[in-house]
Formats: C-alpha cells, structure tokens, sequence
C-alpha cells in the first residue's frame, strides 16, 4: 500500500509561525514542545484531553476503538490548528494531525483493528483537514531508537502507559521514520534525544536558538509544486 503525502498550502505573509514537534512515543515530543512554547511565547497545542480520553477503551478494545480514536485525535488537533491560525498565534504544536494517520493510523490498519474501507476514510479526512491547517515552518523531529522509546515508556508515570501492548513503542518509531522519509510539507530538522537531554534549561536554549535561526532561513515559498524538500539538520547541542 501506497502512503501519499499531503500536499500543504503555501503560507502567506499574515500568517502566524508554526512549529511541529514529531517523533514516536517516548522520543521527547512533550518535554521540547512545552519547553519551546516556552522560550518563543508561543502557543503550546498540545494533545487534547477530549482525545485522549479515548485511550483506555481503545485498549481494551482495539477493534472497536481505534478508527474513533484516531479520527478524535485527528479532528481536535485540527480544530486547535484552526483556531490558532483565526488568532493569528504562533504556535508549537505536539505530534502533527499526519502522524494520526500514518503512524498510529497505519499502526492499528497493520493489525487488523482499523478496516482498509476505515483507513482510507480516516486518510480522506486527513486530506479534507489539511486545506484548512495553516503551513508548517518547520518539523523538528525527535529521534531515538525503538529501545529507548520502549524503557521511556515503561518508566513514565502516566496512567496510559501501562496499557500500550508489548512492541508499540518499537513499531510506531519504526512507522515515524518511515512517514517522515515521504513528509514534504516543511523542512525537517532532526534532534537525537539520547543525546541531547531537552530538560537541561542550557540545552533548550541552544535549541530554541537553531531552531530560530532555522526558521528564519527557511522561510522562502517552497519549490516544486508546493513542496519542500526535506532538511535533516543535526542541531549542535551538548551531550546530556
């Protein structure tokens, strides 16, 4: 099966920066989007509780649970999308709406628990979605090995954590790469969190500093037909 990429539309001068911060579960996402929000002032757009309130029946029954699931994830992260754009806020966004669709998405259609006739909905409603989401400046991915993302799982205190099955944390960083290798919507910078520890506040502000001068070196209309290449930039950041 074929993944597609979205094309995204071309930003024009009035509209507000946005970051997205992507990568598998347990790769950091969270902690370097909040801390990001926090040295821009951006609007941070995190998850939403709404969706995430679809976790625990979606656990304990994947078939019935995971085309609901994905399209509230979806849905929400849009409709925050949406609203940030009509307020005219720059914003750092955790996890884009495209790694609903082919990362968790395509997870839960590999196994059986999303229906092709499902999936290629829940991509259709990902197409419809994406004419109205303001463009990304930039990706900033967060990336580390399925082994990482696994013991970070199991070591968080989240509730939900304890209910991902054995092997998710590995497929889904398995997915991410795979998605990000297709992504054209922005430039792509990618920061390895098992080496660069995001909570340290020296760190961040390196980070944060690239990463601005990133954006503002980026900001040319894209090529192509409207897409960027993708740019894997190592940042420079100390070792944790």
């Amino acid at each position: 099966m074929t993944h597609p990429t979205v094309n995204l539309p071309v930003r024009s001068s009035t509209q507000a920066r946005v970051l997205a911060v992507s990568g598998p579960i347990g790769a950091g996402k969270t902690t370097l989007a909040t801390g990001l929000s926090s040295q821009f002032g951006w609007r941070y757009l995190a998850e939403s509780p709404r969706a995430c309130s679809y976790l625990v029946d979606l656990f304990r029954d994947p078939a019935r649970w995971a085309f609901e699931t994905q399209a509230a994830y979806l849905v929400f992260k849009a409709t925050e999308l949406q609203q940030a754009a009509h307020d005219s806020a720059a914003c750092v966004v955790d996890c884009t709406v495209f790694e609903t669709i082919h990362v968790y998405g395509r997870y839960y259609h590999e196994f059986g628990s999303i229906s092709d006739r499902q999936y290629d909905l829940l991509r259709a409603i990902g197409d419809v979605a994406a004419e109205s989401l303001p463009p990304i400046d930039l990706l900033v991915e967060c990336a580390c090995s399925p082994g990482t993302a696994e013991q970070r799982v199991r070591q968080r205190a989240r509730p939900t954590d304890a209910l991902f099955p054995a092997g998710f944390a590995s497929r889904v960083t398995e997915l991410c790469r795979i998605w990000l290798n297709t992504w054209r919507g922005s430039p792509v910078v990618r920061l390895d969190t098992e080496r660069a520890d995001t909570r340290d506040p020296v760190t961040l502000a390196r980070i944060a500093c690239e990463v601005s001068q990133i954006i503002d070196a980026s900001s040319a209309p894209p090529r192509e037909g409207g897409q960027h290449r993708p740019t894997y930039l190592q940042i420079r950041t100390p070792l944790s």
